[in-house]
């Protein structure tokens, strides 16, 4: 498919960008127990009812991510499928909120999440979010996980010290928070073949 269309004149960006979504599907199917060649109309229904707009946005470094309200079905204990939705508009760091909510929406998708458990996928973006708003101030526009400035990595670092004062003494919630974001963080830097942000480590005086 990709010599098909290099013989078509594509250029090696758009190429990539190809190959990312049929890396996302064949991850999608794989979680279904399929495989690509195996896949059927249901299977690409099922697919991109996970993008408000069809299938997941291709967010690389210095493009312009797609505004929209990003919706995922979960599992509620019963079975049930319930839609959630991230509004990436809701926050000024655009960019970095649209990145990590494209990464939920795939990574609840592939991973079968629970209701409980992409909730709170999607409550460490929006605490996370808040920070960089905080943080970065007008900056926080032109912040994104793929990009080395402005640097995510301290307001990473700052982000997950002040979690636990949130939360009763020896709650898992902070780490679950943290983790959640680091997660989606390697994913979308794999994404674009970039190291994640490296966060200050602060040491004891």
């Amino acid at each position: 498919m990709v010599s098909s269309l290099g013989v078509r004149g594509k250029d090696a960006k758009t190429l990539r960008e190809y190959a990312y979504m049929v890396r996302r599907f064949v991850h999608f199917l794989d979680a279904r127990g399929r495989g690509l060649l195996a896949a059927t109309e249901s299977d690409l229904k099922a697919y991109t009812c996970c993008a408000p707009a069809g299938l997941p946005d291709i967010v690389q470094p210095g493009r312009p991510a797609r505004i929209g309200i990003r919706e995922v079905p979960a599992r509620n204990p019963t079975g049930i499928s319930v839609p959630l939705r991230f509004d990436p508009a809701s926050v000024k760091c655009v960019g970095v909120a649209t990145e990590l909510a494209d990464e939920w929406v795939d990574y609840v998708s592939i991973a079968s999440m629970s209701t409980s458990r992409a909730r709170e996928y999607r409550q460490a973006i929006q605490s996370f979010c808040r920070t960089v708003d905080e943080m970065l101030g007008d900056s926080s526009a032109a912040a994104s996980p793929t990009a080395a400035h402005p640097d995510l990595g301290v307001v990473l670092a700052e982000w997950e010290r002040g979690l636990p004062a949130g939360y009763r003494a020896g709650s898992m919630k902070p780490a679950n928070l943290a983790s959640a974001v680091r997660a989606l963080i390697i994913r979308r830097a794999d994404v674009a073949q970039q190291p994640p942000p490296t966060p200050v480590v602060r040491r004891p005086p």
